[in-house]
């Protein structure tokens, strides 16, 4: 395999990637974690109305605890990085979506 093949094999991976750089982004940007928490659990909450779901709904597309969808709208806890994949990915969404 040349190198341009190499190089074009690899363009498979640029939506985790595209993801990954905007998680890196909006670190660097420097808002603080409240910030980032409310931006993040507006976005939940609008995304599942905007589709129709329960919290229940969203929580069993997710595969998380209803009552975590809550603490979630509520800015209650810090998900890992796993859930917000999971909850974007319920919510039909990008994990930039939900971040910027």
């Amino acid at each position: 395999m040349n190198e341009k093949a190499k190089i074009i094999q690899n363009v498979e991976y640029i939506p985790w990637s595209v993801n990954l750089i905007c998680l890196i982004l909006v670190c660097m940007t420097s808002p603080s974690l409240q910030d980032i928490q409310g931006i993040l659990s507006a976005r939940i909450k609008v995304a599942r109305k905007g589709l129709g779901l329960s919290q229940e709904g969203l929580a069993d597309a997710a595969d998380i605890d209803r009552t975590y969808v809550s603490q979630l709208e509520r800015a209650m806890v810090n998900p890992s990085l796993a859930v917000l994949v999971r909850v974007a990915n319920a919510l039909n969404v990008t994990l930039c979506d939900l971040l910027e």
